[in-house]
């Protein structure tokens, strides 16, 4: 008789058990990062003196409606015949004030070219064009003839500033 049982209940578990296919397992989608659009400006340009050069982010829009400001600061070297800088400015924040600040030794300063770009939008500036994208304060005086800014000092003050104009802010950013 236990035989009989035995037999019968492993006959039962073998009808029982069917073989299933296995459920997948749930896949979770990953996102791609998004592509942080960064602020950059490229210059190529030529100096007569040693010095720096600043690219100023102003009022840079922050959180909690606060401004702030970003600079980065480059060495210029008469040795060198023509050189890159690149200014980049981290993260993808909307500045509405972009300057350059042309140090503060008296030189003259041949630009090459000169680009900016956000996202997508870039400008690519000749040398001579300097004027239709930038004011110049009284600091400056610029030949778009040969692509070259000479800065000056007046009264004993020197404080050479350009400041790329503002419809051309608006464009870059899309505001």
């Amino acid at each position: 008789m236990k035989k009989i049982i035995l037999a019968l209940f492993c006959v039962t578990l073998m009808v029982s058990c069917k073989k299933e296919d296995p459920k997948p397992l749930p896949v979770k989608e990953v996102k791609q990062a998004k592509e942080v659009n960064k602020l950059n400006l490229k210059l190529n340009c030529e100096t007569n003196s040693s010095d720096i050069i600043q690219v100023v982010f102003n009022k840079i829009e922050l959180q909690n409606n606060r401004d702030g400001n970003y600079i980065i600061t480059e060495k210029l070297n008469p040795n060198t015949p023509s050189k890159d800088f690149n200014f980049e400015m981290i993260g993808d924040y909307i500045t509405t004030v972009i300057q350059l600040k042309l140090g503060k030794k008296v030189k003259t300063l041949k630009v090459n070219n000169m680009a900016i770009n956000f996202g997508d939008v870039t400008f690519k500036i000749d040398g001579s064009k300097l004027d239709n994208f930038f004011s110049f304060n009284k600091f400056i005086k610029y030949d778009a003839e040969n692509s070259t800014i000479q800065t000056v000092a007046i009264d004993g003050k020197h404080s050479p500033v350009m400041t790329l104009k503002k419809g051309r802010v608006k464009k870059l950013f899309g505001i």
